[in-house]
C-alpha cells in the first residue's frame, strides 16, 4: 500500500467575486475554491496556496484520516504544512515563497502564543486561525526537522503520515494525539511525549529557530513594543465610535455623541497623529480619569477639545503586542547533512 488517497476529485474553481479575497472548502471527493481573479501565471501566488491546501485536506485532514476527538491543530494545521511543501517539491513554488510563507505563519502563531494551547484552540478553529491552522502547521514542520535530524534524513514526517493512513485512513479506526505520538516517537526513534505536552497541549512557545539549524537555517524573531489596546482605547476611553470621512487619509470621527462628524483626529496632548499605531503610542501611560487635549480639524479650523479618559480608573488599558517581524536566511556554510534535510524536506529525499 503506497498509502496515499486513490479515486477521482471533482475541482471547481470560480473566479468571480472580490478581487484578491479567497475562500473555499472541502467535502468529500470535491473541492471548490473563491479565487476572486483569473486563475493565470500573474495571480498564482495568492491563488495556489489555497487550491494546495484544499487538495492536501483530501488526504490529511478528516475526510481521509478520522480522529475520535477534535485534534484540528493535526488536521487542519499539518495539511497547511504539506501544501506549503508539496507546492515547492512541484516546482509550482519557490523556496524563497516558502520561507515567506513559513515566516508569515510563525509572526502569526507568535501573535496569539500563550492565550490557549495549540489543540485547546482547536474548539474554536475559526477564530483561533492563528494558533490552530499556523501554529499547527509549525509544530508539523518542527516535527519534521526533528525526525529528519535524528534519523540523518532516513526518516521524516512523510512517514509519520503514510503509517497514520495506514492505520486510520484505510480503516474506519479513529486516532488520538497520543497514536500520533506513538507513531512519530517509533519513526524518530525517541520519546516525543514531551514536546506535545509542551507545546501542543502546554502553552509554551515552540523554539522553532532551535529545529530550523538542523536544515542550515537561522531565524531571528523581533518583538515589537506592547501597547495599548486600539479599541479600548477608542471605545472606551476616547468614546469614539467609528471614523469615516472621504478616501484618501485621515482620522476623521464619526458617529460619536462628543464630537462632530468629520472631526479629522490631528494631534493629541502636542503630539502629532495620523495613524492608529500613533494613537496607541501615545495612549501608552494613560489612565481613566485624566484629561487629555484633542486637537481637532473641524470645519476648516484646527480646534483642541479637552477629553476626560473613561473607563474604570483603577484598571490600565489592556496591552496587546506590537508587530512581530521573523527572518529566516539560509546559512552560507550547511554542512551536507544540514543541505541533505533541507534538500529532503523541499525536494528528493536524501539528495543534497
Amino acid at each position: 500500500v503506497d498509502a496515499t488517497p486513490t479515486g477521482k476529485i471533482l475541482f471547481v474553481a470560480n473566479p468571480y467575486g472580490e478581487k484578491g479575497h479567497l475562500g473555499g472548502g472541502a467535502s468529500g471527493r470535491s473541492i471548490s475554491v473563491h479565487i476572486g481573479d483569473e486563475l493565470d501565471e500573474a495571480s498564482r501566488r495568492f491563488w495556489l496556496p489555497l487550491v494546495g491546501y484544499m487538495v492536501s485536506s483530501l488526504w490529511v485532514g478528516s475526510q481521509a484520516i478520522n480522529f475520535r476527538e477534535q485534534e484540528y491543530w493535526f488536521s487542519a494545521g499539518f495539511t497547511g504544512y504539506y501544501s506549503d511543501i508539496v507546492s515547492v517539491r512541484l516546482g509550482l513554488t519557490s523556496e524563497t515563497d516558502f520561507l515567506r510563507r513559513v515566516e508569515h505563519r510563525w509572526e502569526a502563531y507568535l501573535s496569539r502564543q500563550g492565550e490557549l494551547s495549540i489543540r485547546e484552540a482547536g474548539e474554536d478553529k475559526s477564530a483561533n486561525r492563528e494558533l490552530v491552522y499556523d501554529g499547527g502547521s509549525l509544530v508539523a514542520a518542527a516535527l519534521d526537522l526533528q525526525i529528519r535530524n535524528l534519523t540523518e534524513n532516513r526518516s521524516s514526517l512523510d512517514d509519520v503520515m503514510k503509517q497514520m493512513y495506514r492505520e486510520f485512513g484505510l480503516t474506519d479506526d479513529t486516532f488520538t494525539m497520543g497514536d500520533v505520538i506513538k507513531i512519530v516517537s517509533q519513526i524518530a526513534g525517541e520519546d516525543f511525549k514531551p514536546f506535545f505536552s509542551k507545546y501542543v497541549v502546554g502553552t509554551e512557545r515552540l523554539p522553532l529557530e532551535q529545529y530550523l539549524k538542523a536544515a542550515g537555517m537561522t531565524a531571528e524573531i523581533e518583538f515589537g513594543e506592547r501597547l495599548p489596546s486600539l479599541n479600548y482605547i477608542l471605545f472606551e476611553m476616547l468614546q469614539i465610535k467609528s471614523f469615516g470621512g472621504p478616501t484618501g487619509g485621515g482620522l476623521f470621527i464619526h458617529h460619536s455623541p462628543q464630537y462632530q462628524d468629520d472631526d479629522n483626529l490631528i494631534g493629541i496632548n502636542g503630539t502629532p497623529v495620523k495613524f492608529f499605531d500613533d494613537l496607541r503610542k501615545v495612549a501608552k501611560d494613560w489612565k481613566s480619569g485624566e484629561v487629555v487635549k484633542l486637537t481637532l480639524e473641524r470645519e476648516g479650523k484646527e480646534i483642541i477639545l479637552p477629553v476626560t479618559l473613561s473607563g474604570d480608573a483603577s484598571k490600565k488599558p489592556p496591552l496587546e503586542p506590537g508587530p512581530i517581524d521573523v527572518t529566516i536566511t539560509k546559512s552560507a556554510n550547511s554542512t551536507d547533512l544540514q543541505n541533505i534535510i533541507w534538500s529532503g524536506i523541499l525536494g528528493s529525499k536524501g539528495e543534497s
